[in-house]
């Protein structure tokens, strides 16, 4: 292979610069901006000290607000207390399954302060994911909402499922301990049950009795000094798109860098205020929701213990937030939201910061017309295991270029697409499989060292599973999966071109395309339509004829399936595998075992 030579494409207004290979698909974000080399607890001590009375968290459903000292009390005084009481040590795991609360995320930075692991969990996990994702992990403590708690009656019966599983609880687990709701036993199986209210005011209580007292016996209630940004801060599940999720291990200098380098891309500074509707068990909202708060100074808000549009539009109104992070499907909400309520009116709303898969085009331009102080939507790409982000568009982009790709390689990020034969990188404009290397690649699986190895190769590079192209200028478009590529008849067809077509009807707002096992032809291509409006659908022969003018014949899709909804996972990501499995059951079709 010839000897790789740079060309640059310069954005002034990000100070970026995407160093592209010439002739084969490679990209290095080089940027001017320095990666950080600091634990989350560090960065925290850091902002409090340059803005101690700024808002920091902002919880609209709980009705409460936090200013950056207000935040390093509670969280070295929770910190404290829990190495000192409860004997929580670097290393340990910490589980939380709730919603997005004040006090979920005061816990993130609890455990990074400790040097404990975090681990939040889907808060909509059945009795089965729980026990699978706590034997996986064997925490020391266990945090969720108590019984009769609000977060019981919208999100999940969390005590119920915990208590149905108590034989099967790991013996590692020592606390239990509930954020709310009401005690009703001292203990499930061989762990003591603790309420976060009573270890919170111990805790509080300890500091104020320091502070008052001319002898600091306690320290002032600060918890041992823990600073090492390469030790593991987080363990995310995987999606589960096309399967059971695994646990990613994040590192301190992972999410630290890689928040700090997406909010700088979202055009997050000091004052931003981030409207966050998805949720912190996600490495979108954990890492580009929190991390912010501490390298940029912005105050996050949180909308309700689920999303729902009109908690996102209230708070985006009644706090006048800058940004938003969302999904397209949230975007698609908040419009038929103010649709229906015309006297409501976003005008503080700059930038819109989407993730999990491509805005529609179509949506996008109403939400640039209808929010008319929107700067830019901007559509990262990545992945749990690349802390999330690797690729995001530059912000000076026209809204029409941004939505055909997903931008550039994130600062200090390597990226390249290569040929899942040779291994070998392919020229510019051809397809092939992501990969990705940096600050922002993952530590390994936790536990799962063959699919670590499976996933990263020696170089350290994370292979995407994702199949791409790169142009001259080093964008990238995610073109499908490759576990998602249909063989049929022997022709190699990827989805997403069938999915851009359909999505192009004006009648059609989602699409999601995929194979189904065939006697004859191996595979045949199966898509599930949703319409933008029900009373107005097509046939199934309207959406063929529509596909034999779009495609080549034998991408036409022939079983089709209608729908009101997908399925997905918490971040918005449809689950294949799962429509796959519904439509195999539908058309009687039978999978084949390799």
């Amino acid at each position: 292979m010839e000897e790789v030579k740079s060309k640059k494409v310069v954005d002034n207004v990000q100070q970026f610069k995407a160093c592209v290979d010439p002739k084969y698909s490679y990209a290095f974000g080089q940027s001017s901006r320095p990666l950080i080399y600091k634990t989350l607890g560090a960065m925290l001590d850091e902002t409090c000290e340059k803005f101690p009375d700024r808002m920091a968290v902002i919880s609209t459903h709980e009705d409460y607000q936090a200013t950056f000292q207000q935040l390093k009390s509670d969280v070295d005084s929770l910190a404290f207390w829990l190495v000192n009481s409860l004997r929580i040590a670097r290393g340990d795991v910490i589980v939380t399954m709730t919603g997005n609360t004040y006090k979920s995320l005061i816990l993130q930075f609890v455990a990074a302060k400790i040097g404990a692991i975090l681990y939040p969990i889907n808060a909509f996990y059945t009795k089965h994911e729980v026990e699978f994702s706590l034997n996986k992990v064997n925490p020391k403590m266990f945090i969720i909402p108590g019984p009769e708690s609000e977060q019981e009656k919208c999100i999940n019966r969390f005590h119920l499922l915990v208590t149905s599983i108590v034989e099967k609880l790991p013996k590692s687990l020592e606390y239990i301990v509930l954020l709310d709701g009401k005690q009703q036993t001292e203990n499930i199986g061989k762990a003591k049950v603790l309420m976060f209210d009573d270890l919170m005011q111990s805790a509080r209580n300890i500091n104020q009795m320091n502070e008052s007292s001319e002898t600091d016996i306690n320290n002032n209630a600060s918890p041992p000094e823990f600073n090492d940004p390469d030790s593991p801060a987080l363990l995310l599940s995987t999606s589960g798109t096309t399967g059971p999720p695994k646990a990613a291990i994040l590192s301190h200098f992972n999410i630290i860098n890689n928040g700090q380098m997406m909010g700088y891309r979202a055009g997050m500074t000091e004052g931003s205020r981030v409207c966050l509707p998805v949720p912190l068990f996600h490495s979108f909202g954990a890492v580009v929701g929190v991390v912010p708060i501490v390298t940029q100074g912005c105050t996050t808000v949180l909308i309700g213990y689920r999303y729902s549009a009109e908690a996102v539009t209230s708070a985006i109104i009644g706090h006048e937030c800058t940004h938003l992070l969302s999904v397209p499907a949230m975007m698609i909400d908040i419009l038929d939201y103010l649709d229906k309520n015309k006297h409501l009116s976003i005008t503080s709303l700059t930038h819109v910061l989407a993730a999990a898969t491509l805005v529609p085009y179509q949506v996008a331009e109403k939400m640039s017309k209808v929010v008319n102080s929107l700067k830019t939507i901007d559509i990262a790409y990545g992945a749990t295991e690349a802390s999330p982000g690797i690729t995001v568009p530059i912000s000076s982009d026209s809204l029409y270029d941004k939505l055909d790709n997903v931008g550039l390689p994130l600062d200090h990020v390597e990226v390249k697409i290569i040929d899942q034969v040779s291994g070998e990188m392919v020229k510019i404009g051809e397809k092939g499989e992501l990969l990705a290397r940096g600050h922002n690649i993952f530590m390994g699986y936790w536990n799962d060292e063959t699919q670590t190895k499976a996933c990263m190769n020696k170089a350290h590079w994370y292979k995407t599973g994702d199949l791409a192209t790169m142009d001259s200028k080093g964008y990238i478009r995610i073109v499908g999966r490759l576990k998602d590529i249909i063989i049929r008849g022997g022709l190699n067809i990827y989805p997403g071109e069938i999915e851009d077509a359909l999505i192009s009807h004006p009648l059609i707002s989602f699409s999601a395309v995929f194979g189904i096992p065939d006697d004859r032809l191996g595979e045949e291509i199966c898509a599930w339509i949703k319409f933008r409006d029900e009373s107005k659908k097509l046939t199934e022969e309207q959406v063929i004829k529509f596909c034999k003018e779009k495609m080549a014949y034998f991408k036409v899709p022939r079983k089709l399936v209608f729908v009101t909804e997908f399925p997905t996972t918490a971040s918005g990501k449809v689950q294949k595998y799962r429509m796959k499995e519904i439509s195999m059951s539908m058309f009687n079709q039978v999978q084949t075992k390799s």
